[in-house]
């Protein structure tokens, strides 16, 4: 600093460790660093395993989400295609499309069941289930030809 004192020489006399409480406590300082600087790598190495594995699960779910959109959209229009093509028929042909809406809505709803329509033109339609009939007719056959 130039004040004009010049050191050349120290010399330590007698000197003593420090005490047993002062060395403890600078052990458990020193301890203390390490436990901290080892959880901060733990940490960074957890963040760094992790963090792609979630970036990845979250563009996963996008592209799901994205995906299912899309589909939900492309149905939504196909159906709004159908009806309206199915309104315009209807406008043309009123009661031919709603029987055609009945017939098929009843080969949905019934499959396997086999039925004849019977009209009369009394305003009500008979649904008659055939299957009794046909095993009736299954049981006779073959009666008759065992005979």
């Amino acid at each position: 600093y130039d004040i004009g004192i010049e050191l050349i020489n120290i010399t330590i006399q007698d000197a003593e460790p420090p005490t047993e409480s002062v060395m403890e406590a600078f052990k458990s300082v020193e301890t203390a660093k390490q436990g901290k600087d080892t959880a901060l790598n733990n940490a960074n190495k957890y963040r760094n395993e992790k963090l792609p594995q979630a970036e990845a699960e979250v563009d996963q779910i996008l592209q799901k989400a994205e995906s299912a959109s899309t589909e939900r959209k492309n149905e939504a229009e196909a159906e709004v295609a159908r009806f309206n093509k199915m309104y315009k028929e209807y406008s043309k042909y009123p009661l031919i499309t709603k029987q055609r809406m009945f017939y098929e809505t009843m080969e949905d709803v019934l499959p396997s069941l086999k039925v004849i329509i019977d009209s009369e033109g009394s305003g009500v339609q008979k649904l008659l289930p055939l299957e009794p009939f046909l095993k009736q007719e299954e049981n006779t056959s073959v009666k008759e030809k065992e005979e």
